[in-house]
């Protein structure tokens, strides 16, 4: 006969290792080579916000965190360090002076700094930016 408590735990063992057994980590662990593996560790200890909105960073914070860490294996505290670091500092202070708990609570006041700064508005995307580049590019191509 098993004890109850034991098939409890063997059944969340279980579940536990199905959930980090996923596709995507077996491929990425069978096929990801150790120098994209290395490339990833950089890009994700790297990142900054730079001219990114809130919301672009947070996308490209959490995509760059997946690939490093797909089993959510390093520390919440490391992660959020992480983040706050990699803020623009205007953003960064307000997050710091909320003292977020977690990576969801972090980007929520992220973004509400960055509204309260007035920073949406005049924040240009990397695409906007580079529409405006080649559109004078053209502009100069027709004068000559």
């Amino acid at each position: 006969m098993v004890a109850a408590g034991n098939f409890g735990n063997n059944f969340v063992n279980a579940f536990a290792g199905a959930r980090n057994n996923t596709f995507e980590t077996q491929f990425k662990n069978k096929f990801a080579s150790p120098i994209m593996r290395n490339i990833w560790q950089s890009n994700f200890h790297n990142i900054k916000q730079g001219s990114m909105i809130v919301e672009q960073f947070n996308s490209a914070f959490r995509k760059a965190r997946q690939r490093v860490d797909p089993t959510n294996a390093i520390p919440a505290a490391v992660i959020l360090s992480t983040y706050k670091a990699a803020l623009n500092p205007q953003i960064a202070t307000q997050v710091y002076l909320k003292d977020p708990q977690n990576l969801v609570d972090a980007e929520n006041y992220a973004r509400n700094a960055e509204m309260a700064l007035g920073l949406t508005a005049s924040a240009k995307t990397a695409e906007v930016a580079a529409i405006e580049a080649l559109t004078a590019q053209i502009a100069a191509l027709q004068l000559s």
